[in-house]
């Protein structure tokens, strides 16, 4: 994109970070954690988490987030899928357990940030950051086969929100 993405204007209104913390709100969730930079004019029940590795990409927010994580299940949203709607992720949680969360895959790709993790995956994702394993891919793979993430079907309509927002035409 060139410039920072949590900073796009929304095509619903706003900038894409309001936008996401707006879908995790109307959850009703008892906290919420940012991974990554503040943002002016953020609400201050958001909780700031710095990643638990450097450079490591995205399983480096999850681990910090699992790792402070007061609840049995972490809804992750991405800044940049912007199309999720709440819905979506809420039936992502009924399909949830204690100790088992719940995402995506389309075809051998896992969709990991739209996803329920639990807790309980705190200690492998900081196993993977420890051993320089930083594939949100490889993580899912063990998790789903430790019985610790469920796959779910989702529809075509539901697999549309999915889309990342990557270049300036995404946003037509």
């Amino acid at each position: 994109m060139g410039r920072d993405k949590a900073l796009l204007p929304h095509p619903e209104g706003g900038v894409f970070w309001e936008h996401q913390i707006g879908v995790l709100e109307a959850l009703g969730p008892e906290e919420i954690f940012w991974s990554g930079a503040a943002r002016a004019g953020m609400p201050r029940r958001v909780r700031m988490v710095e990643d638990a590795a450097p450079d490591a990409g995205p399983l480096g927010g999850l681990a910090a987030c699992l790792r402070a994580l007061r609840t049995e299940l972490l809804v992750v949203l991405a800044v940049d899928l912007a199309a999720v709607q709440s819905e979506f992720l809420r039936r992502l949680l009924e399909a949830s357990t204690v100790g088992c969360g719940a995402v995506v895959k389309r075809d051998d790709f896992y969709e990991p940030l739209a996803a329920i993790y639990p807790r309980e995956l705190g200690d492998l994702a900081m196993t993977h950051l420890d051993a320089g394993r930083f594939a949100l891919q490889d993580f899912l793979r063990e998790a789903e086969a430790a019985g610790r993430m469920r796959v779910i079907a989702c529809s075509a309509e539901e697999l549309a929100q999915l889309r990342n927002f990557n270049a300036p035409e995404d946003l037509i």
